[in-house]
């Protein structure tokens, strides 16, 4: 666990567990956010910033126990936006 910081916007270290959304915007400009759990997320010295694994449920988060397995993707820390706050 790295609570290192960085310079750049956004960036920090974010707890596993986290529920988390990624702001995407779709191709006419909606909003089109993609929400999952935190994983792992730690200080990448050569990109010197905090990189992360999260679990991607799409366009909601399920209630319970999911109903298919979640892909695990990778991104920066300040790509997200923290649900738990």
């Amino acid at each position: 666990m790295s609570e290192r910081q960085s310079d750049r916007k956004g960036d920090r270290f974010i707890p596993p567990g986290t529920s988390v959304c990624i702001p995407w915007v779709d191709e006419d400009g909606n909003p089109a956010p993609e929400y999952g759990i935190m994983i792992h997320c730690w200080f990448d010295e050569s990109m010197g910033v905090h990189d992360c694994f999260f679990a991607s449920f799409g366009s909601a988060l399920p209630n319970g126990d999911p109903q298919e397995k979640p892909a695990v993707l990778r991104y920066t820390a300040s790509s997200f936006e923290s649900l738990s706050d």
